[in-house]
């Protein structure tokens, strides 16, 4: 992230002087972690949690570990604000009827092998538990691995035998811990560790406290402090609520979400005196920003932002959206400077096209330069959209791979399920391409998402049957973020999509940071304001960096090209209202786009007569593309969330709406959660809070409009010979008859010329 800054041209001064007593507060952290230590404060908060593999790797239910050496690696985070006390991990599964005694599986942490169980089971099953050493658990993530030495015979064993596996069923496998809160040094240098993205919540809880309800100014620092939060977390979804703190410090605990173990405060100097008691900050003209253990917990963190007026606190929450920045060892801060660089540097840095059918590497979308070795690798799966009908997408691959492999090596390019292209790894030596170009048909990509696989197929020289050695050390192969893709021809898909906002690397937008957005919210609500504050973070993880020129606030914003309306239907304007129901909730009408077997109007060479006629008044009529129906629901979505996008008067409008603002917020905190998020696409989608499954109108079977086709002439030619034949010989005898015509006037002038 540091270089993110050095890019923008960030520069921050921080008045960090030393704050008088640091010393005594260091000792007075000290004291406060060992009374979290002690017995009578280790059963308080204790609480167990629960994780299946499953969750932890997010994929399938069951892993096969193959070969004489498989594997299967995760992660397990645990939470610097947590204890952990007792952890165990319980491994359930199937092995092969042929492995042998010897045959084991060994469980390493962080690289130390920690348990080691025989596979060769009565039955074909295994149920393990193992008790984790705590101890050699740190704070963060820790890494596990589990590598089945497998074998079906004592001599001359063949490593890659389809007898040889081990199937771990990844939802009955998993952790239980017994863990206990504790406090981390209240420290702005610590704030990765308050809101880390280490967490056990699946979306874990932050709430942003103002004195009363927010003025405009508060409402727009609000918006960039989710999003300081949400960089913090990273790829974890957060949920943002809105609430009302008291003046007195003592009694927020009292009215402090259970759920939450963090909250920030802002406001002014007066409202937040009792926050910043003991500090030794003393009368201040600048901004503040603050950390501290919340009163009556000490498990619990508080940060506090404090300034004079709107505009000074607005450069506090800019200051804390700033991704990267190093934050002093202290307690406290001031913000002195805070300079950005001139809007129109960032926009030659950071404009992104309109269309976004240019090239673009594979670092776009989320991935990093990899190594992929041994025999059994499935390669990275990247998801891409496909915004162009009848366009196709070329691949141009950066690789290097290692000598020593046999000649059958390749690396296959894989898209949708079809296999489009191999590039042979066939150097004995070893090799590198720097633009290796594969192109996919149009043919083989779907409007929306696609996929696209990078397969490799290393082989070794020897696969050790027959008694012969095997080695696969030098099966290696590295494919770089440089790798390149680019969309080529078609017509760009004109309808807006809800599966833009799930990770397609850029959301609506154009221009940087979020310039041209606006998220607007109905009413100042808290619930409402905390849909709109929990949205903001999400689309900044999306977006992988701070939307800080978003136009944040309540009603309707300045004319923006890209809009978000969040807030409960009855309270929405009428032009956007429309775009979710008509009567709600007892009403929603749904427009199901026509299938591609239907009659699509299709432009086939001839746009030059066709826009002729349309100037002369001449038009066939167009094509219906949607039919609608308006269903009657009996009251029964009184209680869902609607999410509906659609372009009006030339600005894309995307809606979040519920009967409710409390429904809403839990429909928000819902659509965010991983499965969910990932499900949105089409026009309209509506689910209910808390449910795993989202219901939608997709358009994945259907162009969106109407389309062109590669070929122009070509195509109608073939389709019509004989009209064609006939044409081209008018044209012929037209061109000859003009040509006898202007021959004849020049030998006319010419005559008379020569006669007088």
């Amino acid at each position: 992230m540091t270089k993110y800054l050095a890019l923008l041209g960030l520069t921050l001064q921080l008045a960090a002087t030393a704050i008088p007593g640091h010393a005594e507060e260091a000792a007075l952290e000290t004291s406060l972690a060992e009374a979290a230590s002690s017995p009578a404060s280790a059963q308080a908060g204790a609480k167990e949690f629960n994780f299946s593999l499953a969750k932890l790797i997010g994929s399938g239910r069951i892993s096969t570990l193959k070969g004489e050496s498989g594997q299967l690696g995760f992660s397990l985070p645990v939470p610097p604000t947590w204890q952990a006390k007792d952890v165990e991990l319980r491994l359930r599964g199937t092995v092969s009827s042929s492995l042998i005694a010897g045959s084991q599986l060994v469980v390493y942490l962080n690289g130390e092998a920690i348990q080691q169980y025989p596979l060769q089971q009565e039955g074909n099953r295994y149920d393990f538990t193992l008790k984790v050493p705590v101890e050699k658990l740190k704070s963060g993530f820790n890494d596990f691995q589990l590598q089945a030495n497998q074998h079906y015979t004592e001599a001359c064993e063949f490593p890659h035998a389809p007898q040889l596996w081990t199937q771990v069923n990844l939802e009955q496998s998993g952790f239980k811990i017994n863990a206990t809160p504790k406090p981390v040094v209240s420290s702005l240098s610590r704030l990765s560790e308050i809101f880390s993205k280490a967490n056990w919540h699946d979306r874990p809880a932050v709430s942003i406290m103002t004195a009363a309800k927010p003025t405009p100014d508060e409402v727009a620092a609000m918006g960039l402090l989710a999003q300081g939060v949400a960089g913090f977390y990273d790829f974890v979804p957060v949920r943002i609520s809105h609430d009302v703190y008291p003046l007195e410090a003592h009694n927020l605990l009292g009215q402090f979400p259970a759920d939450s173990r963090t909250a920030v405060v802002m406001g002014s100097f007066a409202n937040l005196g009792s926050y910043l008691q003991g500090l030794n900050i003393g009368k201040q003209d600048k901004p503040v920003i603050a950390v501290r253990a919340m009163p009556g917990d000490p498990t619990r963190q508080l940060v506090i932002l404090a300034a004079n007026n709107g505009k000074d606190l607005k450069k506090l929450a800019t200051a804390f959206a700033l991704r990267g920045l190093p934050w002093p060892d202290h307690a406290w801060t001031s913000i002195d400077k805070l300079k950005m660089p001139p809007a129109r540097s960032l926009e030659k840095r950071f404009d992104l096209p309109l269309a976004s059918s240019g090239a673009f590497p594979l670092r776009a979308l989320g991935y990093k330069t990899t190594t992929y070795s041994g025999q059994d690798n499935d390669g990275p799966v990247l998801r891409v959209w496909n915004n162009s009908w009848q366009g196709r997408m070329q691949v141009r691959v950066h690789l290097t791979y290692a000598s020593g492999m046999s000649p059958q090596s390749s690396l296959n390019i894989i898209s949708n399920g079809v296999m489009q292209g191999a590039i042979p790894l066939n150097n004995p030596r070893g090799g590198i391409y720097e633009n290796y170009a594969v192109t996919i048909p149009a043919g083989s990509l779907n409007p929306g998402w696609n996929t696209l696989q990078f397969k490799p197929v290393l082989v070794p020289v020897s696969n050790g049957g027959k008694c012969q050695p095997s080695y696969d050390g030098n099966l290696a192969l590295t494919v770089y973020e440089d790798t390149t893709l680019q969309k080529f021809g078609g017509d760009e898909l004109r309808e807006p999509d809800l599966a833009l906002l799930s990770g397609t690397g850029s959301i609506y937008t154009e221009g940087p940071l979020g310039k041209g957005i606006a998220i607007q919210m109905t009413d100042d609500n808290s619930d409402t304001l905390s849909s709109g504050l929990t949205l903001v973070a999400k689309l900044t993880q999306v977006f992988r960096r701070p939307l800080m020129n978003v136009w944040f606030g309540v009603g309707p914003a300045p004319e923006m090209k890209h809009q978000y309306w969040i807030g409960s239907y009855k309270q929405l304007p009428r032009d956007v209202a429309s775009l979710v129901v008509t009567d709600f909730p007892s009403r929603i009408a749904v427009e199901v786009p026509i299938i591609q077997s239907a009659t699509v109007e299709v432009r086939e060479g001839n746009e030059w007569l066709r826009s002729t006629l349309e100037n002369m008044g001449i038009r066939n009529t167009p094509p219906a593309k949607y039919t609608s129906a308006e269903i009657a629901l009996s009251g029964q979505f009184n209680k869902y969330s609607f999410a509906a996008t659609k372009e009006i008067d030339g600005n894309v409008v995307t809606v979040l709406s519920a009967n409710s603002p409390a429904i809403l917020k839990q429909g928000v905190a819902t659509l965010i959660g991983y499965g969910q998020w990932a499900q949105l696409k089409g026009r309209l989608a509506f689910w209910e809070p808390g449910t795993e499954k989202l219901s939608s109108v997709s358009y994945d079977d259907t162009p969106f409009s109407a389309y062109g086709l590669r070929g122009g002439l070509g195509i109608w030619v073939s389709q019509y010979p004989w009209l064609a034949l006939f044409s081209l010989l008018l044209i012929i005898g037209f061109i000859i008859f003009v040509t006898r015509r202007a021959l004849a006037a020049y030998k006319v002038r010419n005559h008379a010329g020569h006669q007088e």
